[in-house]
């Protein structure tokens, strides 16, 4: 598991049995209430990469949107991120996540640490 505290919030990652991640967002960092997320390893690994692009390439929030294999991600906002995963091109089957900025700039720094 890793923890980042950033101002008056908290973000934590564990690696789960399954090969999943789970993500956790605490509004106060001393809260025991928090915001959980478990993505896929291959969701995860998307949204890092296409977060890299983005920061490489100076995209302006928000007003984003773009599709990586089987994800959408999308900008909507400065603050959150929208994540819609597809199981197969026509299925009507879908995952979908939001997560806020800070979370995903924590989960590229806690992937990079990994590596």
């Amino acid at each position: 598991m890793s923890e980042k505290k950033s101002g008056i919030h908290k973000v934590e990652f564990a690696k789960l049995a399954d090969g999943g991640i789970e993500a956790r967002y605490f509004d106060q960092a001393k809260d025991a209430s928090r915001h959980a997320w478990t993505l896929p390893d291959s969701t995860a690994g998307a949204l890092v990469s296409w977060w890299k692009k983005i920061k490489q390439d100076k995209w302006k929030l928000p007003s984003i949107r773009e599709k990586i294999g089987s994800c959408e991600f999308a900008a909507h906002t400065a603050n959150y991120i929208d994540i819609e995963e597809s199981f197969t091109p026509y299925s009507p089957a879908k995952n979908f996540w939001t997560l806020s900025i800070d979370t995903v700039e924590e989960l590229v720094n806690w992937t990079e640490k990994r590596a």
